[in-house]
């Protein structure tokens, strides 16, 4: 059966400062969370980021699954990440709605899906260390600045750069006619898909 957990909103005012600090921490039923820029998922499991006009989270799995993964926003940035060590026995989906974004952080394995809808992007930076999958081949990105260490794949539409690092092995397939800047150490490859 499937679960789903309630995020709980926390915003913090910030003493003797004009900037505030909108965090979020917990977990919610498809609600709004706040805003971010940067997306660093740290468990696996299987991630989807669809395009959204407001920024929601969902969690779906087996409760005692789905009450081992932490979410937070703060300072634009949304980390994902669990409290005990994942297992494929208690796989839990992501489900993250958002406007728009600029930079992916995945390790611990894991599947990422860039679902499609979301408007062209300029720069986005991506990274994938200690394997996993960055699947965003629906999503039109002018540079891609991609970096994979210890296995990974990350696949990709690149219409002008793509700046690809590989240490210690994986693959960054793309389609495109970009300009292609590699540094690939102790295996691994950068090819046209």
């Amino acid at each position: 059966m499937t679960k789903f957990i309630s995020i709980l909103l926390f915003s913090f005012i910030t003493l003797s400062s004009p900037a505030q600090d909108n965090s979020f921490q917990g977990k919610e039923d498809g609600k709004s969370i706040p805003p971010f820029e940067r997306l660093i998922v740290t468990t696996g499991g299987d991630i989807y980021v669809h395009p959204s006009s407001t920024t929601t989270l969902q969690l779906k799995g087996g409760k005692n699954c789905v009450e081992n993964i932490d979410a937070v926003v703060s300072s634009k940035v949304l980390r994902i990440s669990s409290k005990d060590k994942y297992s494929d026995e208690c796989r839990v989906e992501i489900h993250i709605g958002t406007p728009n974004f600029d930079e992916i952080q995945l390790s611990g394995g894991g599947t990422l899906l860039i679902e499609e809808g979301f408007s062209p992007i300029e720069v986005l930076k991506c990274s994938i260390n200690g394997g996993g999958n960055i699947e965003m081949a629906s999503l039109s990105v002018g540079s891609l600045f991609a970096i994979v260490g210890g296995g990974g794949e990350i696949t990709a539409q690149v219409e002008t750069l793509l700046d690809g690092t590989i240490e210690g092995g994986g693959t960054i397939f793309y389609d495109g006619n970009p300009i292609v800047k590699s540094d690939i150490s102790n295996g691994g490859t950068i090819r046209r898909k």
